[in-house]
């Protein structure tokens, strides 16, 4: 892994040990647009209407997965980790990038099942406005694509697993703006092919046809491209 890699690699796993509960003040976003006040935030924790969906599902058009926890979960979804969406998912599920971007870095050589903090396979996406998407939790050998390699919405990155500290196969995903030695950041994060475009709760949520998005998703797919 890069000296990147590895500062990144840090970072993750400091953000993992979280506290519970969450925060009030003003969430920051990365790209200079003004911070996201509480007061439009749906009980703290997630995008208003007004918030724009920029992301897809992480998995395949079609399917459908449990999430277990989201925003502000009880079970660790708290502190820098409070703005995250955990779904179940059978070990060697694709997983697909969230939105345009390049590879930042990967981690991939530990085993599934050791119930340990800092044994996560991960990726992190780094997208055109700074924002960074990460897919937390996978196979041993998963990593599907090398650090520096851009890749397109709905890509085939890497396999879903059970590294790490996870009691089950799943896939965490969510997106941060920052990341320092205390850890990365997480913000609310809307995805343009789910209904609602910001899943709470427990329950199934489908990945719909990428081809329902087009529409709504042109502008943010415009304004990738136009930052690359």
């Amino acid at each position: 892994m890069s000296r990147v890699g590895c500062r990144f690699a840090f970072a993750l796993l400091a953000g993992l040990i979280v506290t519970p509960g969450c925060a009030s003040g003003p969430v920051a976003r990365a790209d200079g647009r003004p911070p996201v006040e509480p007061s439009v935030l749906v009980g703290g924790c997630g995008p208003a209407p007004g918030i724009a969906a920029r992301y897809v599902l992480p998995f395949t058009p079609g399917e459908a997965y449990e999430l277990t926890q989201g925003n502000c979960g009880g079970k660790s979804h708290g502190g820098r980790f409070r703005y995250s969406y955990d779904f179940r998912m059978p070990s060697a599920s694709p997983v697909l990038a969230a939105r345009a971007g390049i590879v930042m870095t990967v981690r991939d050589g530990n085993p599934d099942g050791t119930r340990r903090v800092g044994d996560e396979n991960f990726l992190i996406l780094r997208h055109p406005d700074g924002e960074l998407s990460r897919y937390i939790h996978l196979r041993q050998g998963g990593v599907l694509v090398e650090e520096g390699e851009r890749v397109a919405a709905g890509d085939t990155i890497a396999l879903s697993g059970n590294s790490g500290r996870s009691a089950f196969p799943h896939l965490h995903f969510d997106v941060a703006d920052r990341c320092g030695s205390d850890g990365c950041r997480t913000i609310p994060s809307a995805f343009l092919n789910a209904d609602p475009p910001m899943p709470d709760g427990r329950g199934m949520v489908e990945a719909l046809p990428l081809e329902a998005a087009a529409g709504a998703g042109a502008g943010a797919r415009a304004d990738d491209e136009s930052r690359d």
